[in-house]
């Protein structure tokens, strides 16, 4: 059998060779998790722009469909009071009957056109809404994994300490059977 040292040596040579390869295989943990969480934010941040894209688009269509609806509208108006004038004035009709009828005319007109401001209004507040959403969600996404945590040269230190101090158990208690 080896002597005493030779046994405490290996042992706290042991000791320390597990200490350190833990302690390289937990930077090596801490490494592809750091890389895992950056690639996870990098999607993340992919999709939150193209989601913030995507409804940056919509509001700009939606505003620029309101505007042909309300030139519509405007353009049919137009019409109309021109059409009620031309009868009145083909008919010899005035007075306040068909002054009554244009302001009626009127305030459909200003009403139809109320309805359509407001239902743009409540369509772009909905999509601000949902790009605040979005915002949130990448929020989540990034915060769904963690970055990784490089290992403590303190628990290294311990771990050599621990192997060094098991090394002399072992010789002495080799030491102790020999006499």
């Amino acid at each position: 059998m080896c002597d005493p040292i030779t046994m405490g040596v290996v042992s706290a040579g042991l000791g320390v060779a597990q200490a350190v390869g833990g302690f390289m295989q937990a930077g090596q943990e801490a490494a592809n998790q750091t890389a895992y969480y950056n690639q996870n934010k990098s999607n993340a941040q992919a999709a939150f722009s193209s989601e913030q894209d995507t409804l940056q688009q919509r509001q700009v269509q939606e505003q620029k469909a309101e505007a042909e609806r309300s030139y519509d509208m405007n353009q049919e108006y137009v019409k109309a009071r021109e059409s009620m004038e031309n009868d009145a004035a083909q008919t010899g009709a005035a007075g306040l009957s068909i002054e009554g009828l244009m302001g009626d005319l009127d305030q459909q007109e200003a009403q139809r056109q109320a309805r359509s401001d407001q239902n743009l209004e409540w369509t772009l507040e909905e999509l601000q809404a949902n790009k605040e959403a979005s915002g949130d969600t990448y929020v989540s996404r990034v915060d769904s994994v963690q970055k990784g945590v490089k290992p403590s040269f303190g628990n290294l230190a311990i771990g050599i300490v621990g192997a060094g101090m098991q090394g002399m158990n072992t010789y002495q208690s080799l030491k102790a059977k020999n006499k």
